[in-house]
């Protein structure tokens, strides 16, 4: 099993989408969390499970994402080291994402 650390811009975005989701529920920001929480668990048991994102990709690093656990609308991007699972950013699907590191 690898380590998982979320970058502080994920922290942020976490932070930003839960905000966003409990001015309607404040149970489903709270299980948005949990789901963020669940998909880091679950790529630190198998990386490899996300979907690889060449358009995001460079010979330095490859990136890969996965839907957050319980919310198919939002994606946990990320990329791997030999011992960890790095979470760069964790987005809306409708976000426009040129690249994990700016987004629009």
């Amino acid at each position: 099993m690898r380590s998982v650390a979320f970058r502080p811009a994920a922290v942020r975005d976490v932070a930003r989408l839960a905000g966003f989701i409990a001015k309607d529920s404040e149970d489903a920001a709270m299980r948005f969390i949990a789901g963020v929480e669940s998909t880091a668990r679950l790529l630190g048991e198998y990386p490899l499970i996300g979907r690889p994102r060449p358009e995001w990709s460079s010979p330095r690093f490859r990136y890969r994402s996965r839907a957050v656990s319980g919310f198919p609308n939002h994606l946990v991007l990320y990329r791997l080291t030999r011992a960890s699972v790095v979470v760069v950013r964790v987005v809306h699907g409708a976000q426009y994402v040129e690249s994990p590191l700016r987004l629009r």
